[in-house]
C-alpha cells in the first residue's frame, strides 16, 4: 500500500497543473528487491495506454516484487461523501486510480482518489481515497488501515510530501 501511496503521489503531481484538455500518462511504479522503477505507458488514446501499462504490468508480475499502476479516470460523485465539489461532466467527479499489488495477494488493491483539476481554478485532493478490493469497496477499520497506510506512502515521494496538506480540500 506504501508504493501505491508513491504512485497516488506522483499521479497527482503530474496531473497537478495540467491545462485543459490534457491527461496523465498512465504510470507504474515497479520494485523488484531494493530495485524502484518509474515506468510510463504512452498511446493514442488514454485507453490504449491504460490497456498497455496493464498487459505490460501483467506479463512482467512473475518477475516482481510488487507494482502500482496509476491512471485518471471519472466517477460517479456518489461513490465520495464530498461537499461542494464541481462535476466535470454531470454527476462525474475526476479520480486518480491506483492499482497496488505485491506477491504476497492474489489480486490488486485499488485506491480511488477524487481531485479537483488544475483546468478549474486550483488543484485540490477531495476527500478520503476509496479502498476497494476483490470487487468491493473496503469500509469501516480495514479501510482506516489500508488508507493510513497509502497516505504514508504519499509522503515518501520528496517533491509531492510537502504540498499534499495544501493541496488537500478538507486540510487533514
Amino acid at each position: 500500500m506504501h508504493l501505491g501511496g508513491l504512485a497516488l503521489a506522483h499521479a497527482a503531481w503530474s496531473v497537478s497543473d495540467l491545462v485543459a484538455g490534457q491527461a496523465l500518462a498512465p504510470l507504474a511504479f515497479v520494485r523488484r528487491g531494493t530495485d524502484l522503477q518509474l515506468m510510463r505507458f504512452e498511446a493514442e488514446t488514454q485507453e490504449l495506454a491504460i490497456q498497455g501499462g496493464k498487459a505490460a504490468l501483467a506479463k512482467k508480475q512473475s518477475t516482481l516484487d510488487a507494482w502500482a499502476f496509476a491512471r485518471e479516470g471519472l466517477m460517479d460523485e456518489r461513490a465520495f461523501e464530498l461537499s461542494g465539489v464541481q462535476s466535470s461532466e454531470a454527476g462525474k467527479v475526476d479520480v486518480l486510480a491506483v492499482d497496488a499489488w505485491s506477491h504476497e495477494m492474489k489480486e490488486p488493491i485499488t485506491v480511488i482518489q477524487a481531485y479537483q483539476p488544475f483546468a478549474s481554478g486550483a488543484f485540490k485532493v477531495l476527500g478520503q481515497a476509496l479502498i476497494v478490493a476483490e470487487g468491493a469497496t473496503v469500509e469501516g477499520a480495514r479501510a482506516e488501515r489500508l488508507r493510513k497506510l497509502v497516505y504514508a506512502g504519499v509522503q515518501k515521494h520528496e517533491k509531492v510530501a510537502p504540498m499534499w496538506k495544501q493541496w488537500r480540500s478538507d486540510s487533514k
